[in-house]
């Protein structure tokens, strides 16, 4: 960025010389930081936390002003090219390149650097990690080397990884890179020479993210340790459902456990999505998956049974932290290898699960699933409509989900095979059962009311892809073919839709209620390219849609 004079930064931000300056800020920010169309935004009510479009980021900054002390632009490429920026003179404050680790630390972990003057004795209350950042920021006032001006070693290490974010090198790439360092400049040696790795190979790599210092550290920060007891404290009481606490498994857990969940609060944005683990390789896991779950089960073993002393900087306390797994959530696959219930075959269907209607068609050889009418209300007009169904009326309740404590009893005995074999896995001889799931070793996984979800993203995706692919007649994605026609008239319903023999011999088929000519086709295309929807409720879908060919 701009080693210059900015003065104008102090400036009355409705001046045309402020506003000439957040411009003038916005053009190298976003030549050199900028991820897609957004940058760190650096307002004071934003402090570079948060990702924004130009425009967006413009008005925060007349608005309300940078934040306080920002006059390093470590966050938005300072240093990181000499593409039109000059470079600084001896007189230039001391070193323009010097990175505000202090007041980057500051902004992270304000709260917790702020206690340490608060009162006499609060060092005895603050937790491990509390002391550990205290401790990081002893750090950042290290030289990377003796005589060093520019860096600290904590500094020097950030600018590094930050290297690799911006200009996304590989893992490999950057590993050359540090060895190069090593090999150029004097500080690097003191850490030794380079190591070969082993030259024994694994045959699979887990990386593991610890669970624990991460749930600690949301109650490091007061406005996330307020937010973690929303549920409990300003939650309306009005009847919604808003948050996983108005729900029946989150009630059901609670009184099973006797164990209110008053710190287990859920937060749902973005910026605290934890990834847990990563198994890299060119295939998932499979069945074998439980084997890579093992650390993140252990985690939460203690956590539920012996928890952890975590620091709450909005109450300024440290208290005994607790914390449970209520459910997981995937796509279909994924529910047969976290709940070890074979989403395949005759029982596939895990809700209605040894109750499932299914019937194979033999003409389109896969497996349909029947008897979703059973789900709705008694009085509803689909149970009795015969022609639009399968031809009966449905008058049978929904079938009663597998609680914990059943399928726990039918697997008590199961014994789990993990790993490549050619013998046969087990398998259970009361339904599609392929193992009993690890998750059944947290003590109260088998109290769970609702223990595994479907990602309603997948479903929803599946569904339009079928929907749009019938209804256009795209090649390979339409549901109406002519081995479905064969199919309905093997199962003896819908007669108007079935083939029909033709007095020459030859086999025709009968254009369904919902087809489209070409002219129809290309006109719901083109509307469909045109859409304009609400920001983030959609993907580019213009992109997507080809109006000669009439598809989508």
């Amino acid at each position: 960025m701009d080693n210059g004079d900015k003065s104008w930064m102090n400036l009355l931000r409705w001046t045309n010389e402020y506003i000439r300056g957040v411009n003038d800020f916005l053009d190298k920010a976003f030549e050199r930081a900028a991820q897609g169309n957004e940058i760190l935004c650096p307002c004071k009510n934003i402090m570079n936390r948060y990702w924004h479009y130009r425009n967006v980021v413009e008005d925060h900054l007349v608005v309300h002003g940078f934040v306080d002390g920002y006059t390093k632009w470590v966050f938005h490429g300072k240093g990181f090219s000499s593409r039109n920026t000059p470079h600084p003179s001896n007189g230039d404050e001391c070193s323009t390149m010097r990175d505000d680790i202090d007041g980057l630390l500051h902004d992270t972990f304000r709260n917790i650097e702020g206690q340490a003057g608060d009162e006499e004795g609060v060092g005895e209350r603050l937790s491990e990690d509390a002391k550990k950042f205290f401790k990081l920021l002893e750090e950042g006032k290290q030289e990377l080397y003796p005589g060093s001006e520019n860096f600290s070693k904590l500094s020097f290490t950030i600018r590094l990884y930050l290297l690799k974010s911006l200009h996304g090198l590989s893992n490999v790439a950057f590993s050359e890179l540090l060895e190069l360092i090593k090999e150029a400049f004097p500080f690097a040696q003191s850490g030794g020479p380079l190591t070969k790795a082993s030259s024994k190979i694994p045959a699979k790599v887990l990386r593991y993210f610890p669970l624990k210092p991460r749930l600690q550290r949301i109650f490091m920060c007061p406005e996330t340790a307020t937010a973690m007891r929303w549920h409990t404290n300003e939650r309306p009481n009005d009847g919604n459902i808003r948050h996983p606490a108005d729900g029946e498994a989150w009630k059901a857990f609670d009184s099973c456990t006797q164990t209110s969940l008053e710190m287990l609060g859920m937060l749902d944005w973005p910026e605290y999505i934890m990834l847990s683990m990563i198994i890299p390789g060119p295939s998932s896991p499979g069945n074998d998956i439980d084997v890579y779950l093992r650390p993140l089960i252990e985690e939460l073993k203690e956590l539920w049974e012996i928890g952890i002393d975590t620091f709450d900087a909005e109450t300024n306390q440290t208290f005994r932290m607790r914390a449970a797994l209520m459910w997981t959530v995937s796509d279909f696959p994924a529910l047969a290898m976290l709940s070890g219930w074979s989403t395949k075959g005759r029982l596939a269907y895990p809700t209605c699960n040894y109750d499932t209607c299914s019937q194979y068609l033999k003409h389109s050889h896969k497996m349909c699933y029947l008897g979703h009418r059973r789900f709705l209300p008694r009085d509803h007009t689909f149970r009795r409509d015969k022609k639009s169904f399968d031809g009966n009326e449905e008058h049978r309740p929904a079938p009663d989900p597998l609680s914990g404590e059943e399928v726990f009893g039918d697997l008590l005995e199961f014994n789990n095979i993990f790993g490549k074999s050619s013998k046969k896995r087990p398998r259970s001889d009361k339904g599609p059962w392929k193992k009993r799931s690890i998750f059944f070793e947290l003590p109260y996984w088998v109290h769970n009311k609702l223990r595994h979800n479907l990602d309603v993203m997948h479903i929803e995706k599946n569904i339009c892809d079928g929907f749009l692919g019938t209804l256009l007649e795209i090649d390979g994605k339409s549901k109406d073919q002519e081995k479905s026609r064969y199919d309905l008239q093997e199962m003896g319903i819908r007669k108007e839709l079935q083939p029909r023999i033709n007095n020459n011999g030859t086999i025709s088929l009968d254009k369904s209620c919902f087809y489209m000519e070409p002219k129809q086709k290309s006109l719901f295309c083109t509307v469909m390219k045109n859409a304009k929807l609400p920001k983030g409720r959609a993907s580019n879908i213009s992109e997507r849609v080809q109006v000669k060919e009439m598809k989508i």
